[in-house]
């Protein structure tokens, strides 16, 4: 194709005419005839300043928003066979302003530039050339988006806590009306507990979980559950919270015994008011008695051994009486009127207050014997 139009025809007679003048007087011509032959036929490299810089074209592949601050521009510079072009650097303007540049790799480039406000923009790229590859750029309208916005819906039943109670947190994540999910909930309470508590989106965006009033003093500024979602890249950052009525149980104070009307009717002398004056001023003392004392398990054993004692003393004198009475019985009834049908008025009446049980075996007998029939006496005389 050159030599079609001419290029190496010139060239090539040139170099024939200098080496045809040249011959057998320089040897350099003969050099420089040869280095001009062989770069021309792509053997050897001539400098770049001999050569033509070669074209190559920009492509914009994509371009996003990458969250409320950052606008994502990709793309490429291919040269003449397609291959992408390295090492060079592309600037990025919007609506003819330079925002930021970046440079090409082996897959192209990706530059970060600024949000633009949402609406209609002109995005470029541009290459500005080098000696070895011209310049090229490429235009295009694009529509930035309103930023997204997240909110969070937040409910606790009840509202109105004590401390160490708990309650029941339930909530919904939506961006722009529409459920966010598997994001990444924190929920916990503006003052003590532990740390927050985590829990991940649902499918509709909801998410539920329990948390517990810490034991402890009033907090200052109230308390409130707090809801917060950190964003993830692509939904921003967003928080909510509820505010909490904390009941706090009062200590009831202990009632003060009143004076009975004796008390208050009747004056107390001097030394019963100097008295109870002294009392008053002393601690006060404890009314609760220690069971567990060293003195009280002593008394206590001693009441017992006391106890046993004088119990066993009387079943001892019982026994004795009840002996001491048999005994008696006894000699009633092996004394000298037994048989005789003698018996003195006295004994027969201890006879009667004694029990066939309590006069012995003797007793019993005299008294189921016969009695002995009365003595007639002399016969009487003609």
């Amino acid at each position: 194709m050159l030599w079609h139009t001419g290029v190496l025809r010139r060239k090539f007679g040139a170099i024939g005419g200098g080496v045809k003048r040249g011959v057998g007087r320089r040897p350099s011509h003969w050099l420089i005839g040869c280095l001009l032959a062989l770069s021309y036929c792509g053997l050897i490299a001539v400098p770049s300043a001999w050569a033509a810089p070669q074209s190559c074209a920009l492509q914009i592949t994509n371009h996003a928003p990458v969250d409320t601050t950052v606008y994502l521009v990709e793309g490429v510079i291919r040269d003449a066979s397609n291959q992408p072009v390295v090492g060079v650097t592309v600037n990025v303007l919007i609506d003819a302003v330079q925002v930021a540049s970046g440079s090409t790799g082996p897959t192209g480039f990706s530059i970060r530039i600024p949000r633009p406000t949402p609406g209609s923009h002109a995005l470029s790229a541009q290459w500005v050339g080098n000696d070895q590859w011209g310049p090229s750029s490429r235009s295009q309208q694009i529509e930035v988006p309103a930023p997204l916005t997240t909110e969070i819906s937040l409910t606790v039943t009840p509202t109105t806590v004590s401390p160490g109670s708990t309650f029941t947190v339930n909530g919904t994540l939506t961006s722009r009306g529409s459920p966010v999910a598997d994001a990444l909930i924190e929920v916990g309470l503006s003052w003590g507990g532990d740390s927050p508590a985590t829990a991940m989106t649902a499918g509709d965006g909801a998410f539920d979980l329990f948390l517990g009033v810490p034991e402890g003093e009033n907090p200052p500024n109230g308390l409130s559950v707090i809801a917060r979602f950190a964003g993830d890249g692509y939904y921003p950052a967003t928080s909510r919270d509820v505010q909490l009525t904390l009941s706090v149980p009062t200590p009831s104070p202990t009632p003060e015994t009143s004076p009975t009307p004796s008390e208050s009717a009747s004056p107390l002398p001097a030394s019963s008011a100097s008295a109870s004056a002294s009392a008053s001023a002393g601690p006060a003392r404890s009314t609760h008695f220690d069971y567990t004392s060293p003195l009280f398990i002593l008394a206590m054993v001693f009441f017992v051994v006391v106890t046993l004692a004088t119990g066993t003393l009387l079943v001892i004198a019982v026994v004795s009486r009840r002996n001491t009475a048999l005994a008696a019985d006894e000699r009633r009834g092996f004394g000298s009127n037994f048989g005789s049908g003698e018996a003195d008025d006295e004994d027969l009446a201890d006879l009667d207050d004694i029990g066939p049980d309590e006069a012995g075996p003797a007793a019993a007998d005299a008294a189921q014997a016969p009695a002995s029939p009365p003595d007639p006496g002399p016969p009487p005389q003609l």
